[in-house]
């Protein structure tokens, strides 16, 4: 069918995923209703028919919202039908453009504030040692506040050089960079030694308890406000190692194996901060090159 090949051509030109392709064919479908009920060709969509779809209640049966994912998906699909040589005009340019709302694209932590935020560390005692390692976990394989929460004397092979990483249902084996393990170390040197608890990581106070995530955000919010920073999720230290792996010519799926995702479509959205830098360069080509 029809739909079926601008589906397939939105997951394998476009790179979209198949949930996002179903929802963009949803909406093409009851936009050209009328057309396919009555097996006619696509060539007698013209603007009269976008008109009346648009403005007046004659299609009231099969219109949308004008929404701008709706809008999207009938100029995307008005598009792949010209390419095609499906309509007889480009009829995707008489659709109206809504302006989109502001896409979060992510962003890193400079390495200026980085450094600002380590100095905070005194690594001469528990606290300020526990503090740069869990910050040096965050900040060099991107775990998870559960994921430090979490992680146990078992977890750590210091012969392999390698740490299993156990996280929503799945687990992981990553290699354990020098510095990390070195922080590790040194603030292992300084924890209450109480055989029983085998999690990595305490209470500052008695009963020297596990340290619950919520304890990772209290570091990190800790260590910002002594730095003179503004407040800084755990998260966007995730956000700083995948786009520091970009920058390096990491791919998407390098990115989402490295962080754990479980889809590529969570991935994803670090396409858009190397979309922004291609568009950047291009901006700074001249015109002719261009």
């Amino acid at each position: 069918m029809l739909l079926d090949d601008f589906k397939k051509y939105l997951i394998e030109e476009n790179g979209v995923s198949e949930k996002y392709a179903q929802i963009t064919s949803s909406a093409v479908k009851k936009f050209a209703s009328p057309i396919f009920k009555s097996k006619k060709s696509l060539k007698k969509i013209d603007i009269k028919f976008i008109r009346q779809y648009l403005t007046t209640p004659y299609y009231s049966k099969y219109r949308l919202r004008m929404t701008l994912p709706n809008i999207t998906a009938i100029r995307s699909f008005l598009a792949w039908a010209y390419l095609k040589k499906l309509t007889l005009k480009n009829l995707s340019i008489n659709l109206p453009i809504k302006k989109s709302r502001k896409i979060n694209i992510p962003k890193k932590v400079c390495k200026k504030d980085i450094r600002k935020i380590l100095k905070t560390c005194d690594r001469r005692t528990f606290k300020g040692a526990r503090a740069y390692a869990v910050i040096m976990l965050l900040l060099e394989l991107g775990l998870r506040r559960s994921e430090i929460s979490n992680l146990t004397f078992d977890h750590i092979n210091w012969h392999e050089g390698t740490i299993a990483v156990h996280s929503k249902g799945s687990s992981s084996v990553l290699p354990l960079p020098e510095d990390v393990g070195s922080a590790l170390s040194s603030y292992l040197k300084k924890r209450k030694n109480y055989k029983k608890i085998r999690h990595i990581f305490l209470t500052i106070k008695a009963p020297y308890n596990p340290l619950p995530p919520i304890g990772i955000s209290s570091i990190l919010n800790f260590a910002s406000r002594k730095a003179g920073l503004k407040q800084i999720s755990s998260h966007k230290f995730r956000h700083s190692l995948a786009i520091n792996l970009l920058d390096k010519g990491g791919t998407l799926s390098e990115i989402g194996q490295i962080l754990r995702h479980k889809s590529i479509d969570t991935t994803r959205i670090y396409a858009q901060v190397d979309d922004l830098k291609l568009r950047e360069i291009v901006a700074q080509w001249p015109k002719e090159v261009v």
